[in-house]
């Protein structure tokens, strides 16, 4: 007779009794569960989101790396990506891209724009991660009419150091040829490179220069998983290509530049530990983050793109279980508690026909009321929040004589 294993959060589950095999897991790390992370935020948010974009108040395992992105959806052709689609599992119906993990904000100066983290500041490494939703992943048809991958460097999701990549926020760098088959770094992480635009669908390829990376390299220990790094110097050998030699490998971009979206939506998300809220000062500083992202974003595109990071709340239908006490006297003025769920600021209580007074929203699932006078009958009990549909618990309070 076999039973199936429960799991139980028993820091949750006071006064509850269970039946069968229950398990509470433990980990070293705070674990995130980021598909109901994404979920939880569509329940009061609408799905006209490409990218959400998460920040939290305290440190959570984040596999090893600084911060990371989830491709969910991918649609485009000639990028480097197949095509696939994991949107309904972050309760998304289709609009949801990529999923932005981005440390907790203390891991970041005020300033978005200090240079902290190797060549990057902070607009540089969401620029990156927002970056991952199209690069770097392509391709080229090198000389001997093979399939290269020289053009990529760290986990074969970035360019490569030896890439002369135009300063990307993807990596690489801006390369100079001194002649002789010697060059240097001059540049690292400032904006995304016009190959980087015409993959993200803001640039036709005609408009793709040439490009070079180099290879047989010497007088350097870097490689090209190698961060990048402003002047250092190298020998090796120079290897042209262009857009042309992209395309060949992974067929054209499509949607094309005249049809690919050049509006794209983010949702900032300050996750914070259950039962505490978020300090102003974190609040503050998020905003500063993402109002300064959007500026770094027009300009790393050359204004061919925007990053519209401006939320639209979904009001929550209130949910109501039980009222306590559940009688009173008909001259009113009693107090009552009214439990449920998603409780809004500025919600609103009727007892019968009669507004409820001193109405104080407690907590999500808890609303406290006065109960107004009325004549001996059995009434609902009706909770509102601001811009949404009322909910009723019927017969919920019983005025007595």
């Amino acid at each position: 007779n076999s039973q199936t294993l429960g799991l139980v959060d028993l820091s949750a589950s006071s006064g509850i009794l269970f039946s069968g095999p229950k398990a509470e897991r433990f980990a070293r790390s705070t674990e995130l569960d980021l598909p109901a992370l994404a979920a939880k935020f569509y329940q009061t948010h609408g799905d006209e989101y490409d990218q959400l974009v998460m920040f939290t108040n305290f440190p959570f395992d984040l596999e090893g790396a600084f911060a990371f992105e989830l491709n969910i959806k991918n649609q485009i052709r000639g990028i480097g990506l197949d095509p696939f689609d994991f949107a309904s599992e972050f309760g998304s119906n289709g609009r949801l891209q990529s999923f932005l993990a981005m440390n907790q904000l203390s891991e970041f100066p005020d300033d978005p724009d200090t240079v902290f983290f190797g060549t990057n500041s902070t607009v540089n490494i969401i620029g990156q991660e927002a970056g991952h939703r199209w690069l770097a992943y392509i391709r080229f048809r090198d000389s001997n009419g093979l399939n290269n991958t020289g053009l990529l460097g760290r986990d074969d999701a970035h360019w490569g150091f030896f890439f002369r990549s135009e300063a990307s926020v993807m990596e690489g760098n801006q390369i100079e040829d001194l002649g002789s088959g010697n060059f240097q770094t001059t540049a690292a992480t400032d904006r995304y490179s016009k190959l980087d635009q015409y993959i993200m669908g803001f640039r036709d390829p005609n408009q793709i220069g040439p490009m070079f990376y180099v290879d047989n390299i010497t007088g350097t220990t870097r490689t090209p998983s190698s961060a990048p790094a402003i002047g250092i110097t190298f020998r090796g050998t120079r290897q042209n290509l262009t857009v042309n030699d992209i395309i060949a490998t992974e067929g054209p971009r499509l949607p094309t530049v005249a049809a690919s979206s050049k509006v794209f939506k983010q949702a900032f998300i300050l996750l914070v530990q259950r039962g505490t809220s978020p300090s102003n000062a974190d609040v503050l500083k998020l905003n500063r983050f993402r109002q300064r992202w959007q500026e770094f974003f027009a300009q790393a595109t050359d204004g061919l793109g925007t990053a519209d990071t401006s939320l639209n709340t979904v009001p929550l239908t209130p949910t109501l279980s039980s009222v306590a006490p559940a009688f009173g006297p008909t001259v009113g003025n009693t107090p009552i508690y009214i439990f449920g769920n998603n409780y809004h600021e500025g919600v609103s209580v009727r007892v019968g026909s009669a507004a409820a007074m001193n109405v104080q929203r407690v907590s999500s699932t808890l609303v406290t009321a006065v109960a107004p006078p009325n004549a001996a009958s059995i009434v609902s009990v009706v909770v509102t929040n601001p811009g949404a549909p009322s909910a009723s618990l019927e017969n919920a309070y019983r005025y007595v004589q």
